[in-house]
C-alpha cells in the first residue's frame, strides 16, 4: 500500500498531481476528499477531474469542520488522499433518503464480504442518525466489523453538510467503502482525554439525541447550576468544551452539544438513552498529550503504511493548536490525512459506537512488517495544563468528602426523627461529626437569622478568637455588599436558604468576609436539620481560595492559547485563521448595513533575495518593519493580517468609492518604497497589491473575494511590480 496526500490549489495543479502519482497499474485506488470549502460546485469540479483521470478509482469524501494534513490543522482547504492497494478489493455505495435501518442493511448486503476487514463511512452530519446506522450494520453483520470515519461537518455552522461518492455531491444519506483482503492489516484506536467529573446524573427524559431532563430537572437548569447562568445564555457554543460522558462497559462515550430545541431540549451529536447515567467531562492539553503518547507507542507495534484520523470539531474548538500533539507523532509513522467531524465512528470491544469529542485513528497496511520508528517518552511531548488536572482531582475528592458528610448528616437526621428514645445517641453521633470535621460548620437559627453554634474549624476560618466571638457576629456582617455575579449578598442569601429548604440541601460558592474584613472564597453546603425539635440550617464551609487561584491560572492559560492560535508569532498580526473570521464578520456587517469594503492582497517584491543572501534573522526584521509601516497607513477599524511568508492582507471597511481603496494602496506603496536600514544593511523592498471590492467583485463570497484579490496581485506583478491593480480593471 502507498499513501499520497495533496492540498488542492487549482484544477491544473490537481491534474499534474494525479499524473505524477497515479500508478501505471494498481489493483485498487481509494480517493478520500476532505472539503473545508462547503461549496458543492467547487467539490463537483474536483470529483469530475478525478473520475475522468482515474475512472476505476473509488472516490468518497465529506465536508468538514477543519482538515488534518500530517501534523498540521488546515482551515477551509480541500485535502485529497490517494491510497494505492495491490492486494485489497474495494467496494463502495451511497444510500440516501432512507431510514437508518435500510441504510445499514444496504451497506452490509451490498459491499460486505467474508474477508472484509473494515468499512470507511461518512454520513450527513445534520440529517442522519449515526447511532442507528451503526446499530443496523452490527445487527446484520455476522462478524466484528471495524467501522471508521464520521459525520460530515460545515465548519461549525451546523446548517448543511455534504458527502461525496464518485462524481456525486449530496446533502443526505451515507457513503461507505469496504476494504477486503486476507492480507490487509488494520490498526484502530481512539483518544478521548476528557475526564468525567462531578456527580452522576440519571437521564430521566430524552428522545434519541435530544435531552430534556437529568435527575428529573430541566437540563438547562442543570447546566445553570453546575456551569453558571452565563454558560446557558451562550449555549451551545459556551458548553462545547463540557460534554456529557456516558460510561459503558467497554468505553467512555462523550456527547457534545450542537443545538437547542424550541421546547427546552438540547440536541447532542449522538443518542443519550433514558436510564443512562452521565457526568460532565473536562479536558486538558496534558491529558491529551499523555494519551497521544500511548497511542503512538501502540501504533509502533503494528504494521502501518497509511493513516487516517477522524477527530471531533469540539477538540479543535476547545484546545486549538493543542490538538497537534496528537497528530505530529503519528505523522512520523506514516502519511496521515483526515478531518474534524460532527461525530466519529469507532469499533469498541462489543459493538461500533458513535463518539464525540474524540480522535479515532485508522492505520492500514498490506505488509506485516512493523514500523521501525523509535518509541517516544514523556519528555518528547510538550505537556501543559497540569493545574487543571490538580483542580479536577481537588473537585473529585472534595465532592466525595461532601457527599459522604451530607449522607452522614441525612442519616443522623433520619435516625433522630425515627425514635425519641434514640435521641441522645444520635446527638452524640452528630456532635462527633460536628467537632471533628476539617470544614467549618455553623448552625443558624432560621427565624432569628443568627449563629447559635460553630466548630473550631469555623472559628479559624473566620479569624475569630473564640466561639463566643463568632456567635456575636450576624451572618449579614460576614458578606460584602455584592457577590461577584452582581447580586446583593443579602438577596442572594435568602435565595440560597430557600433552595436548601425546598430541596433538602443546597451547595454553592460564596464570597465571604472574615472578622478582619478579609475576603475569602468558600464552598457552602446548606442542610436543614432538626435539633431539639427546632428547625435550623446546618452550614458547612470549605475554604476554596486555592482552587479559585487555580481556576484563574487556567483562564489565563486559555487566553494565552487563544491569542497564540489567532496571531502570527513574528509580527503579532492576525494570522490566516483570525483573518478568515474577520473577513466573514466584515461580509455580514456589509450585508446588514449595505456598505462596501475592499480586500487587499499584498506580496513583497525583492524579499526573497534579501532572505536568501542575508539570512532569516535579517528577513524576519524586514517583515517586522514592513508590517509596522503598513499598519501605520491603515485606520483603526481596518484589519492587517499576515497570511504567511511575505504575504499580507488588508480589510478596508466602509469605503464609499473605489478611489478610497486606490488612495490607501498608493500610501502603502509609498511607505514601502522608503529604504530600510536593518543591522547596518541598506535594503530596498517594494510590493505588488491586488484589490477586490465587495460586493461588486465577489458577490458576497469570502473565498472568491480572496481569490480575486490574489489574481489582481499577480496582475500587478505582470505589470512590473511596485504597483496596485483592481480585479476588474
Amino acid at each position: 500500500m502507498v499513501h499520497h496526500i495533496y492540498r488542492y490549489d487549482t484544477q491544473a495543479s490537481l491534474v499534474s498531481w494525479l499524473d505524477a502519482h497515479s500508478p501505471a497499474s494498481s489493483n485498487s485506488i481509494l480517493i478520500q476528499i476532505f472539503a473545508g470549502i462547503i461549496d458543492p460546485d467547487i467539490i463537483h469540479g474536483i470529483t469530475k477531474t478525478i473520475t475522468q483521470k482515474l475512472p476505476d478509482a473509488v472516490v468518497i469524501g465529506s465536508t468538514t469542520g477543519g482538515e488534518i494534513y500530517n501534523e498540521e490543522i488546515e482551515e477551509k482547504t480541500i485535502l485529497i488522499s490517494m491510497a494505492l492497494f495491490e492486494k485489497t478489493n474495494l467496494k463502495s455505495i451511497h444510500i440516501a433518503d432512507k431510514s437508518s435501518q435500510i441504510m445499514g442493511k444496504g451497506i452490509v448486503e451490498s459491499i460486505v464480504d467474508d474477508d472484509t476487514k473494515c468499512l470507511i463511512m461518512f454520513a450527513d452530519g445534520m440529517k442522519c442518525n449515526g447511532d442507528e446506522i451503526l446499530k443496523a450494520i452490527d445487527s446484520r453483520s455476522s462478524k466484528e466489523l471495524i467501522i471508521a470515519g464520521g459525520m460530515s461537518g460545515d465548519n461549525g455552522l451546523f446548517q448543511q453538510t455534504y458527502c461525496i461518492h464518485g462524481n456525486e455531491v449530496f446533502d443526505n444519506g451515507v457513503v461507505a467503502v469496504s476494504l477486503s483482503s486476507p492480507e490487509l492489516e488494520v490498526f484502530h484506536t481512539y483518544n478521548l482525554s476528557w475526564k468525567a467529573i462531578g456527580k452522576k446524573m440519571k437521564v430521566t427524559r430524552s428522545k434519541g439525541n435530544v435531552l430534556y431532563e437529568l435527575d428529573n430537572l430541566p437540563v438547562k437548569d442543570v447546566y445553570a447550576k453546575y456551569l453558571g447562568e452565563s454558560t446557558v445564555k451562550e449555549m451551545p457554543v459556551s458548553a462545547i468544551e463540557f460534554p456529557l460522558i456516558i460510561h459503558e462497559t467497554d468505553i467512555d462515550i462523550a456527547r457534545s452539544m450542537i443545538a437547542l430545541t424550541d421546547d427546552g431540549g438540547i440536541v447532542y451529536a449522538g443518542e443519550i438513552p433514558e436510564g443512562k447515567e452521565v457526568r460532565f467531562g473536562v479536558g486538558s492539553p496534558n491529558m491529551l498529550a499523555t494519551a497521544a503518547l500511548g497511542n503512538y507507542n501502540l501504533a509502533l507495534s503494528h504494521p502501518i503504511e497509511g493513516m487516517f484520523l477522524y477527530s471531533c470539531i469540539a477538540r479543535k474548538a476547545f484546545l486549538g493548536k493543542g490538538v497537534l500533539c496528537e497528530f505530529f507523532p503519528l505523522s512520523k509513522i506514516a502519511p496521515l490525512a483526515g478531518f474534524f467531524t460532527y461525530g466519529e465512528f469507532y469499533r469498541g470491544a462489543e459493538s461500533n459506537k458513535l463518539l464525540n469529542v474524540t480522535t479515532t485513528v485508522l492505520g492500514l497496511s498490506e505488509t506485516k512488517v512493523n514500523s521501525n520508528k523509535k518509541s517516544l517518552k514523556d519528555e518528547d511531548f510538550q505537556q501543559s495544563g497540569m493545574t487543571i488536572n490538580a483542580l479536577m482531582n481537588l473537585v473529585e475528592v472534595t465532592l466525595k468528602e461532601n457527599e459522604e458528610y451530607a449522607q452522614e448528616l441525612v442519616k443522623t437526621n433520619d435516625q433522630l426523627k425515627q425514635k425519641d428514645h434514640a435521641l441522645e445517641k444520635q446527638k452524640e453521633l452528630y456532635e462527633l461529626v460536628f467537632k471533628n470535621t476539617l470544614s467549618g460548620v455553623l448552625i443558624i437559627d432560621i427565624e432569628a437569622n443568627r449563629f447559635i453554634d460553630c466548630n473550631e474549624a469555623a472559628i479559624k476560618l473566620l479569624k475569630c478568637d473564640s466561639r463566643d466571638d463568632v456567635l456575636n457576629l450576624r451572618p449579614s456582617e460576614l458578606s460584602p455588599e455584592y457577590q461577584p455575579d452582581g447580586k446583593k449578598s443579602e438577596e442572594k442569601s435568602y435565595e440560597m436558604n430557600a433552595l436548601a429548604l425546598k430541596n433538602g440541601a443546597h451547595t454553592f460558592e460564596w464570597k465571604h468576609l472574615t472578622k478582619t474584613k478579609e475576603e475569602i472564597w468558600i464552598e457552602v453546603v446548606l442542610t436543614p436539620i432538626t435539633l431539639d425539635k427546632t428547625e435550623v440550617l446546618h452550614v458547612m464551609w470549605t475554604d476554596i481560595n486555592d482552587r479559585k487561584e487555580i481556576e484563574g491560572e487556567i483562564l489565563k492559560q486559555k487566553m494565552q492559547l487563544a491569542y497564540q492560535a489567532h496571531h502570527d508569532s513574528l509580527t503579532k498580526l492576525p494570522n490566516r485563521l483570525l483573518f478568515n473570521d474577520r473577513l466573514s464578520q466584515t461580509i455580514v456587517k456589509a450585508k446588514r448595513h449595505k456598505r462596501d469594503f475592499a480586500l487587499f492582497f499584498i506580496d513583497l517584491d525583492g524579499f526573497k533575495p534579501i532572505n536568501d543572501s542575508l539570512g532569516h534573522a535579517i528577513g524576519d526584521k524586514v517583515l517586522q518593519e514592513i508590517s509596522s509601516r503598513i499598519k501605520g497607513m491603515i485606520r483603526e477599524e481596518d484589519t492587517l493580517a499576515r497570511l504567511g511568508g511575505d504575504e499580507f492582507t488588508v480589510i478596508m471597511e466602509d469605503i464609499t468609492k473605489k478611489e478610497d481603496a486606490a488612495h490607501l494602496a498608493q500610501k502603502i506603496l509609498d511607505a514601502l518604497s522608503r529604504p530600510l536600514v536593518i543591522d547596518g544593511h541598506a535594503l530596498q523592498v517594494s510590493c505588488s497589491i491586488g484589490i477586490s471590492l465587495f460586493s461588486d467583485d465577489a458577490n458576497m463570497d469570502a473565498d472568491k473575494l480572496l481569490i480575486y484579490a490574489d489574481a489582481a496581485m499577480y496582475k500587478a506583478k505582470d505589470k512590473g511590480k511596485d504597483n496596485f491593480q483592481f480585479y476588474k480593471d
